[in-house]
């Protein structure tokens, strides 16, 4: 059981998220873990804990695991190395007290939105700190909206949102050095209240998910969400192709299916329906298919491996991300290694799809 005192004694740790490929984004992972830190120290002092002295209370990727490694390992030893860099980081994610975060980018970071399924899977608060300006809404439909992917809206226990430009005296840099201090100040708050909260509860307080799904499917397809109209094609002709097979599917729809909006809560409503089906499958086929997985996709694959789904993963990409010492991965780890196999050729599926319900 995930506890304050648990946290406070280095057994437990906040998972601190940010994309973490270049310098300025491992600096903004630091300088969010600053403000976690602070508001989860807070909450400790107000009840009375005192944290083990040099025991680690966040956790950062990059930073904390051996990835930083790859830089001196030759070619042979990194497929190895990065099977260790996965399996760190589930680790950490299974002791998680919470997860916290940058979510920025209109392409978000597929391995991110992986460990946010997995830490939604096994019922850990998700607190997400956004500064894009930039939204969506689906054509067409009023009230509609949003600032996510329906999933990762139904899966964040908070998001704290703060996009606008501090109007304070000074240079635009200042400016938006006031305007990340409000942020963090409001990601410290938000931290603290978590604190505080477990204390009563005497535990890590969980989302709230407590919906068990009526229906039951042998197989649930989510390539993308359906938001595309090549996604939404592939998903029917292979739920045609698996039903003529015997099996029961479900397709993802969270970006396909429409309906009356009225509030923030009917996006999330449509992230729920995703999750559901999925909760209630026995296999999960994603599809990675664009230059970063879909955040819901990526999402649900991580939740569906924390609730110990089958995953088959379609990936037909021909290129492979190359990193120092000639690393190589078609995908982020987090989705190559959280997937049971992986399928770059369509027609291959129904065939897997078999083998993976028989064994």
């Amino acid at each position: 059981m995930s506890t304050l005192q648990a946290l406070a004694n280095g057994k437990d740790f906040i998972y601190i998220v940010s994309r973490v490929f270049d310098f300025t984004e491992k600096i903004k992972a630091e300088d969010i873990e600053k403000a976690v830190i602070n508001g989860i120290t807070r909450a400790m002092r107000e009840v009375g804990i005192v944290p083990q002295k040099d025991a680690p209370i966040t956790f950062v990727p990059f930073r904390d695991t051996v990835q930083k490694k790859t830089l001196d390992q030759s070619a042979s030893q990194t497929h190895n190395l990065t099977q260790r860099i996965y399996s760190e980081d589930i680790e950490r994610l299974y002791k998680l007290f919470a997860l916290v975060g940058f979510f920025d980018g209109l392409s978000k970071d597929e391995g991110i939105c992986m460990e946010l399924g997995y830490a939604f899977g096994i019922k850990k608060p998700i607190v997400l700190a956004i500064t894009d300006f930039v939204r969506a809404d689906y054509k067409g439909v009023l009230n509609s909206e949003h600032i996510a992917d329906p999933v990762i809206e139904a899966m964040a226990s908070k998001i704290v949102y703060e996009y606008r430009i501090a109007e304070t005296e000074g240079t635009f840099r200042e400016q938006l050095q006031a305007s990340l201090q409000t942020l963090f100040t409001r990601v410290e708050e938000e931290v603290y209240l978590l604190g505080i909260e477990s204390v009563k509860k005497n535990q890590s307080p969980c989302p709230q998910y407590t919906k068990i799904p009526l229906t039951k499917y042998d197989v649930y397809i989510d390539f993308g969400g359906g938001m595309f109209e090549w996604q939404r094609m592939l998903q029917e002709q292979l739920a045609d192709k698996l039903c003529t097979m015997g099996l029961r599917c479900a397709i993802s729809d969270r970006f396909s299916y429409y309906t009356k909006f009225t509030n923030n809560t009917a996006i999330r409503q449509l992230g729920w329906q995703d999750i559901d089906k999925a909760e209630s499958s026995i296999v999960i086929i994603t599809c990675s298919d664009s230059l970063e997985m879909s955040s819901g996709t990526a999402a649900i694959q991580g939740f569906s491996r924390a609730k110990g789904k089958k995953i088959l993963l379609y990936d037909s990409k021909t290129t492979n991300i190359i990193g120092d010492n000639h690393y190589k991965s078609s995908r982020n780890l987090m989705i190559d290694y959280s997937a049971d196999k992986t399928v770059s050729i369509f027609d291959e599926i129904p065939e897997v799809v078999e083998n993976l319900l028989i064994n």
